[in-house]
């Protein structure tokens, strides 16, 4: 059965009021959104956290944790159910940021997959509407590091109580890169900024060396 837990809004303003404050944000006069867009294990997370801008960071997977039910999930289901349990909760959590950081003018990093145009579209249209500048970062695809990854990526958060793991296959992967590249085009057409980062480009801006890589699950360095 679908989840329909729904979102309560004091939960998200008092979530949002305490980024803006940890984080001293300030309303923009001329607000922006950056989308930062890549397959599962693409790195997205990693690049949004070497930004450092006057900007509210919305994670959707960050909210799965914040679920009412998250402990019940986790205990009849296991952890990787609860995963799936939480999906459509953490989606409208970060919609809910996106509506507030909208209506305070504050500038916004947005973390997607932009796996279906629908998507997308509905992630984009309030912002268009309310006149925000929009770019849209897109990481490269590499669909043998994506699930390289991925794996190093589920075998440390199941090694944290506090996390929800998730393994994407490798079928889920390509799936999610076709869909992806044909969303990209899709908003291009519609006159969206579309920003290509490259495989160099991508690990100059982390900080990445052959000496400094991430590691897999069994300690072998991946390449950026």
């Amino acid at each position: 059965m679908s989840d329909r837990t729904k979102v309560e809004p004091e939960k998200v303003k008092s979530f949002f009021d305490n980024e803006i404050r940890l984080n001293g944000i300030s309303r923009s006069n001329s607000p922006l959104v950056i989308f930062i867009t890549g397959v599962s294990g693409s790195g997205k997370s990693t690049i949004i956290d070497k930004i450092d801008l006057n900007a509210l960071k919305i994670q959707p997977d960050n909210y799965r944790k914040t679920h009412p039910k998250i402990d019940l999930f986790v205990e009849k289901y296991g952890r990787d159910e609860a995963y799936r349990k939480t999906s459509k909760y953490s989606f409208k959590f970060a919609k809910s940021l996106r509506d507030l950081a909208i209506e305070n003018r504050i500038n916004v990093i947005y973390e997607s997959t932009f796996s279906k145009i629908d998507t997308a579209n509905d992630l984009l249209k309030p912002f268009i509407d309310n006149n925000y500048k929009i770019a849209v970062v897109q990481l490269p695809v590499d669909i043998e590091l994506s699930i390289k990854r991925n794996i190093a990526r589920y075998e440390e958060k199941k090694a944290q109580e506090h996390t929800i793991p998730r393994l994407s296959t490798r079928e889920d992967i390509e799936k999610m890169a076709n869909n992806y590249l044909a969303t990209l085009d899709e908003i291009r057409k519609c006159g969206i900024n579309v920003i290509a980062i490259n495989s160099k480009e991508y690990s100059a801006f982390i900080g990445t060396s052959p000496d400094n890589r991430t590691p897999d699950a069994n300690g072998h360095k991946i390449e950026a």
